[in-house]
């Protein structure tokens, strides 16, 4: 975005950061992820504060789930000017009608679509499976169910039970590439 990538990143146990590398220059260049007011850093460490860098309309921000299951709550910190490393906070709070889809499983933050929402992925494999995708703009919870996972999965023991997902942006593409096959004598 804007010539620069950007990315979060933890310097320690309590501080999580907002890098941004400028490709031009390829300079590194970070700042401190803000807090809720009367939040004490000491008592969040990184496997407590769950925060990931989207694309925010085209500007750099910070989601920051932290609290959704608690209080129905997410921050939205958008960068507003990098040089005075100021930010501004949006509060989003979900319909009390969504609560439930939040409730029964951690969520992790696996990226941003197009048009504006957030994609959340269970963190553990429960029966309905499914992924959530918030959209910032209207403020709603969309649920999508996934189907076709064998019941057998969802009897295993969580410590052995690992799974990821990936997802593509639609800009990229993948293309197979033929090779010449060349024989040398």
């Amino acid at each position: 975005m804007k010539g620069a990538i950007h990315y979060c990143a933890w310097t320690d146990t309590y501080t999580c950061v907002l890098v941004r590398f400028d490709v031009r220059s390829e300079g590194f260049d970070m700042m401190q992820v803000p807090w809720r007011a009367g939040e004490k850093i000491e008592k969040l460490t990184r496997d407590e504060k769950t925060v990931t860098q989207i694309d925010y309309g085209g500007t750099v921000a910070v989601f920051d789930i932290t609290y959704l299951k608690e209080t129905g709550t997410v921050d939205l910190w958008v960068v507003e000017d990098w040089t005075k490393k100021e930010w501004s906070r949006k509060t989003l709070v979900l319909k009390p009608s969504q609560m439930h889809l939040v409730i029964t499983n951690c969520l992790i933050i696996r990226g941003t679509h197009l048009k504006g929402k957030v994609i959340l992925f269970p963190r553990d494999l429960i029966s309905p499976f499914y992924i959530l995708c918030y959209d910032l703009h209207t403020n709603n919870l969309e649920w999508i169910e996934i189907k076709g996972i064998p019941d057998s999965w969802f009897s295993k023991d969580e410590d052995i039970t690992y799974f990821d997902v990936d997802f593509m942006h639609p800009s990229e593409s993948i293309r197979y590439l033929e090779s010449e096959r060349k024989i040398f004598r």
